[in-house]
């Protein structure tokens, strides 16, 4: 968590704008994002809001709830 947690805070001009998380099905990146999200709303206070879909859910598996969802955060 570390490196993302770096990501988040670094200042470099050159850095990348999107960190691309990626694995197999089940290895826990939801719970990394949900755990880095957390972290970067409550305990540094730079997230204005999150968006996280997900197959098995009906309202998180549509695309045109993201900007009304980040709107209302």
């Amino acid at each position: 968590m570390g490196t993302i947690q770096d990501w988040v805070l670094g200042t470099e001009s050159n850095r990348e704008h999107i960190f691309w998380l990626n694995g197999l099905a089940g290895i826990g990146k939801s719970t990394i994002a949900t755990t880095i999200a957390r972290w970067a709303r409550k305990e540094k206070n730079i997230l204005g809001g999150s968006f996280f879909f997900s197959r098995d859910v009906a309202e998180l598996s549509s695309p045109t709830l993201v900007f009304p969802t980040l709107a209302f955060q």
